[in-house]
């Protein structure tokens, strides 16, 4: 079904503001994560911090394609292709790395977290024109026909609150399932590809209502170890969907 993975995107919202790209800070953070090599850049961030841009802390191992920004309110880390044949591993792995990750950040600059997310970002296996006209049948035709020429870019994106058990406290969460025919070119390792695909992205994130700071060391693992777990039932109801 997957016929490769673009992107894992793991968010930890919180205040960032003081891991800023300074020597000092630069030279700790270098030393959290020696064992990943990880090289010092910077990103522009716009809107957080007030008018105009400014310069955060990102790390990063283009080898691995493994990336961490450092935002005013959030760290995202990032896992992208570096080659079809390497691919990313599995959902479990990237987690278990990121929740690793944002662990040793927040024991050891102080922070908690109030929001935490798992992104994936995947590209389905080649279809042809009927397989990509059928999918489109199934998902938006039978809903909203607004016309019987040949279909050409759609989406489709479904959002239900769930419940997963972190340390034996329920937490409420947002599942997403979003489907989307996409057509242009797509550049990895130097080669372009043309291409005429549904994409499919998954999205399990924490409830914006709840901004208690309860994300700590003590329980990111248990949030992404419920997370890995709703985002392979997610991923078997896609797979149902296909194969009909």
């Amino acid at each position: 079904m997957i016929d490769f993975t673009f992107k894992m995107q793991a968010s930890f919202f919180g205040d960032i503001s003081r891991v800023a790209p300074t020597p000092s800070t630069i030279k700790r953070v270098m030393d959290l994560f020696s064992d990943l090599e990880l090289v010092p850049g910077t990103f522009m961030e716009i809107g957080n911090a007030g008018p105009g841009q400014q310069s955060r802390l990102m790390m990063s191992s283009p080898e691995a394609g493994i990336i961490i920004n450092f935002a005013t309110n959030r760290v995202d880390i990032q896992k992208q292709i570096v080659n079809r044949s390497q691919g990313l591993g599995t959902i479990k792995d990237f987690s278990n790395l990121a929740a690793d990750a944002a662990s040793r950040i927040s024991e050891n600059f102080n922070i908690n977290y109030n929001r935490v997310s798992l992104v994936a970002d995947h590209m389905l296996e080649l279809m042809t024109s009927e397989e990509l006209d059928s999918a489109y049948s199934k998902l938006i035709r039978s809903h909203l026909n607004i016309g019987d020429g040949r279909p050409a870019e759609w989406n489709m994106r479904n959002s239900v609150k769930d419940v997963i058990i972190v340390n034996d406290i329920s937490e409420e969460i947002n599942s997403i399932v979003q489907i989307n025919r996409i057509q242009g070119e797509l550049e990895i390792s130097g080669e372009v590809e043309i291409f005429d695909r549904l994409q499919l992205i998954l999205d399990i994130n924490t409830v914006a209502e709840n901004s208690n700071t309860r994300f700590n060391k003590e329980n990111i693992d248990s949030y992404y170890e419920g997370a890995s777990q709703r985002y392979e039932q997610l991923m078997a109801l896609v797979k149902n969907w296909l194969d009909k």
